[in-house]
């Protein structure tokens, strides 16, 4: 269950979008269980961008400071003003300022939180892209992480993606127990071939079976093949507005097959690939 929605707030233009689906979900948790949820915007004064040591002196360190609190402090008082324009009590809007790496920041507050919601680009000041904070973010938070496209509306289907790896059964726990798009249909889907390789005949069945005693909606849908080469093809005729899915750690061959991030990560793939917001669990 929902009790607190982090909304890390940035410069960019899907902030409004990462606000627009907080909102939502509080509203529907509320009108679900008739309990409070209180989204909390998170300003944040991106020192990491600052040179530091013998570089110090060669920029107006407290100036750049004093011009990004300022902006920080704008960033907090439109997050407000939207998140009551989309039907918050004031009550339930609260927010918070914090200088230091955002990264670190937003890890810190999320532990008083249950999810995270940003767009699915971020960009802090004093910069302009910050992809880094994002890709650390869903490899490394302790909550799950929604990742929100610009054209989000609502969600009335989730299309859940399993797999016998420990991050997706993460994924699922997160999912039944925090209830995120409350009534929404789930489509559970898996491929056949993992299936076969790994030995999980009726596996998939029983996750079914499981969500179903959370009252959720479910229908399977199996594909046959890669991972990446068919969920656009599910999502896209599930017509879902959420993909969820568990994402593993970045290990040591990702980096070695690409040192220089020239290919982009699963998780930045998958965007690209479906036209729908992400749930996502480490």
């Amino acid at each position: 269950m929902l009790k607190r929605i982090l909304v890390p707030l940035d410069t960019s233009d899907f902030t409004d979008a990462a606000t627009r689906m907080a909102a939502t979900l509080a509203n529907r948790e509320q009108a679900a269980t008739r309990e409070r949820v209180s989204l909390m915007g998170l300003g944040l004064v991106d020192l990491d961008q600052i040179p530091t040591g013998r570089f110090a002196d060669i920029v107006p360190r407290e100036q750049i400071i004093a011009d990004a609190e300022k902006a920080v402090s704008e960033l907090v008082g439109k997050f407000r003003a939207r998140a009551a324009e989309l039907g918050l009590p004031e009550r339930q809007i609260e927010t918070r300022q914090m200088s230091g790496s955002p990264f670190r920041c937003i890890i810190r507050e999320s532990v008083f939180c249950d999810l995270i919601v940003m767009g699915e680009r971020c960009s802090f000041p004093p910069v302009n892209v910050d992809y880094e904070t994002m890709h650390s973010l869903y490899h490394e938070a302790s909550r799950p992480v929604v990742i929100t496209e610009r054209q989000f509306d609502t969600v009335d289907t989730v299309v859940l993606l399993m797999d016998g790896t420990a991050p997706a059964s993460r994924m699922m726990y997160n999912y039944v127990q925090l209830e995120p798009f409350p009534r929404a249909k789930v489509v559970l889907t898996y491929s056949t071939d993992e299936e076969q390789q790994f030995g999980l005949s009726e596996y998939f069945q029983r996750v079914a079976e499981l969500l179903r005693t959370y009252r959720i909606q479910v229908t399977v849908r199996p594909f046959a093949g890669d991972v990446e080469e068919h969920i656009g093809k599910v999502v896209a005729e599930a017509k879902a507005q959420v993909l969820a899915l568990g994402i593993h750690h970045e290990g040591f061959l990702d980096r070695l097959r690409d040192p220089l991030s020239l290919r982009p990560n699963f998780a930045k793939r998958l965007l690209q690939m479906v036209s729908a917001s992400l749930f996502v669990v480490h």
